[in-house]
């Protein structure tokens, strides 16, 4: 029996473009939660750490940072069940994938997913 290189590059080079299209499709629900939650930290840090007010410009800075950082809670926390969802589908599908389990039988947060 004689095997095909050709349709054996195809089915590598398949596979690959899959393999890079469920990490940015996993990445475009993770990174954004992760780069949000960093920044909200950051800027949550440096307004506990700045306490004095010199002038009435650096009250005002603060109002807009505190209005920034309330506006970015409100997101981490709506956003919170999808990001946990993304999370455990990665982690599931890792797992799955290793022990050879089938992938189209329904996971955990099976439904949850058309919400």
């Amino acid at each position: 029996a004689v095997v095909s290189t050709q349709s054996t590059g195809r089915n590598l080079s398949a596979g690959i473009v899959v393999k890079v299209w469920w990490i940015a499709f996993e990445a475009q629900f993770v990174l954004p939660s992760l780069l949000v939650f960093v920044s909200f930290t950051m800027s949550t840090v440096s307004l506990y750490k700045r306490s004095s007010l010199k002038t009435e410009r650096d009250e005002k800075f603060r109002r807009a940072s505190v209005t920034v950082a309330l506006c970015t809670a409100v997101f981490l926390v709506c956003n919170t069940p999808c990001f946990l969802y993304q999370i455990n589908l990665m982690i599931f599908r890792r797992v799955s994938g290793a022990a050879g389990l089938d992938l189209n039988k329904p996971g955990p947060f099976f439904w949850y997913g058309s919400l």
